[in-house]
C-alpha cells in the first residue's frame, strides 16, 4: 500500500499557527502546523531568535517527521523553509513558499520591516499595536483583518501578540539586516524535491519580478494568484487549496512520501495524525 504524504506548514513572523485554519480541512492528507518559537510558544531559554536559529529550529523540527514530507511555507515561514531546502540537508518530496521575492539578494524590505530593524522604533511600533483596541486598524486582528483575514480567524492570531512575540519578531527583523538574503550565499538548487512559487497579484509585501528570479534560480513552477493579498490561504482558502492539490498531483506518481506524522492543528478534511514529539523546545502544537 502507498504512503500517505504528509503537509508541513509553516507560518511566518506576527503569526501563528492558526493562519491555516480555513485551509485545513480541505487538504485530505496528514497535516503538521508548527508554531515558531515566541508565536504563541514559549521561546526556550538562549534562543536567539534570528533567521539562523529559526533554520536551525526549522530543521529539527522537520527531521523528526517521518519523511521527505511536502513542506508549505508562509512569508517568513517561506524564507525559513527555502533556507532549510537549499542549505540545510533536509529531504522534501516538495516545497511551497510565497513572497519568494524577499529570498532575493536584492530585495529592498518594505517600511513596517524596516521599523522593525530599528532599535527603539520596532519596540514603540510592537507596544502600540499591543495597546491599540485589537479590532481596530492599529491593533493587531484589526492589521491582519486589513490584510484580508477574516475577522474570527484575524482576533484569534491577534490575540497571541504578546511581549515574547514582539521580542521574537524584533530579533528575527534585525538579523536580516538589509534583507533576509544578507549573509546567507547563493544557493545551489536544493537538493531534493520540486518546488512551486506563489505569487499573490494583491500582495503589498512581495515582489513580482524578483519571485520569478528565485522560482528561476531554483528551478522552481511558479503560481500567480491574481486578485488576492499576502494571506491568500486564510482569504480563498478553496482556491488555496486547489492551487497546492494540483502542484502535489503533477508531482512523480512514484516519488517517495512520507508516512502519517505529527505536530499539528488538524482540519476536518485531514486525516488523523499522532501529537507530535514533545521533547523540540518552542513548536507548542496543538493536535485538534
Amino acid at each position: 500500500m502507498a504512503r500517505r504524504m504528509t503537509v508541513v506548514l509553516v507560518h511566518g513572523a506576527l503569526e501563528t499557527d492558526r493562519l491555516w485554519d480555513r485551509m485545513l480541512p480541505l487538504l485530505e492528507t496528514d497535516c503538521v502546523t508548527l508554531r515558531l518559537p515566541g508565536h504563541a510558544a514559549p521561546r526556550p531559554a538562549g534562543f536567539a531568535a534570528t533567521k539562523d536559529a529559526y533554520a536551525e529550529w526549522l530543521t529539527g523540527a522537520m527531521r523528526q517527521v517521518a519523511g521527505p514530507v511536502d513542506v508549505v511555507g508562509h512569508g517568513w515561514g517561506g524564507l525559513l523553509v527555502l533556507r532549510t531546502v537549499t542549505a540545510l540537508q533536509v529531504p522534501v518530496r516538495s516545497w511551497v513558499v510565497d513572497n519568494a521575492s524577499a529570498f532575493h539578494p536584492d530585495f529592498a524590505v518594505r517600511d513596517l520591516e524596516r521599523i522593525w530593524q530599528t532599535p527603539y522604533a520596532g519596540e514603540r511600533w510592537m507596544s502600540a499595536v499591543r495597546g491599540a483596541p485589537p479590532t481596530s486598524p492599529g491593533g493587531a486582528a484589526g492589521r491582519l483583518a486589513l490584510l484580508g483575514v477574516p475577522s474570527l480567524q484575524a482576533a484569534v492570531m491577534g490575540a497571541a501578540l504578546d511581549d515574547t512575540m514582539s521580542s521574537c519578531v524584533l530579533d528575527l527583523a534585525r538579523s536580516a539586516i538589509p534583507n533576509a538574503r544578507s549573509g546567507w550565499p547563493s544557493p545551489v538548487r536544493p537538493a531534493s524535491g520540486a518546488g512551486l512559487v506563489v505569487v499573490a497579484g494583491a500582495d503589498p509585501f512581495d515582489h513580482d519580478g524578483l519571485a520569478q528570479k528565485v522560482a528561476l534560480n531554483l528551478g522552481a513552477q511558479r503560481r500567480r494568484l491574481d486578485g488576492l493579498g499576502h494571506y491568500w490561504m486564510a482569504e480563498a482558502p478553496e482556491r488555496a487549496a486547489a492551487v497546492l492539490g494540483e502542484f502535489w498531483s503533477s508531482l512523480e506518481p512514484n516519488s517517495a512520501a512520507p508516512q502519517p506524522a505529527g505536530p499539528g492543528r488538524l482540519g476536518t478534511g485531514c486525516r488523523a495524525s499522532r501529537p507530535f514529539p514533545p521533547d523540540l523546545p518552542g513548536s507548542a502544537s496543538v493536535v485538534g
